[in-house]
């Protein structure tokens, strides 16, 4: 980088972090699944004794919700910090993207704390 050249933050801020989430988290639920089918064949072959599969589905479920709350708080806040701070007044579209994408996150994590609490009761 050339000592005269400025470090542009706009352009890597926010615009590509959704994208980046979404397949981390496709990625956390098949890595997940590959998880859960060789612990079924290990428990069906392997070791013959009864085991919960409610466990198996809280721990994703703890992890789920975990992971889209803190996601969603952090997005909002970048969103609002772009906005406060303006750092690229051109493209306010993209602050309330990220805003509206947070707050999604933190909605599907009140339906996965929602799904937990059901399962514990049934």
């Amino acid at each position: 980088m050339n000592p005269n050249q400025t470090f542009n933050l706009s352009s890597v801020f926010p615009v590509q972090h959704s994208a980046l989430f979404l397949r981390i988290i496709t990625l956390l639920i098949i890595v997940y699944v590959v998880i859960l089918i060789i612990n079924f064949l290990r428990d069906k072959f392997i070791n013959p004794e009864p085991s919960s599969r409610r466990d198996d589905i809280s721990g994703l479920l703890i992890l789920l919700y975990k992971l889209f709350q803190i996601s969603g708080i952090g997005f909002l806040v970048i969103a609002l910090l772009q906005f406060v701070f303006g750092i690229d007044h051109r493209n306010f579209g993209d602050a309330q993207n990220s805003a509206v994408f947070a707050v999604l996150l933190i909605f599907l994590g009140v339906a996965f704390k929602a799904a937990m609490k059901n399962l514990k009761n049934v």
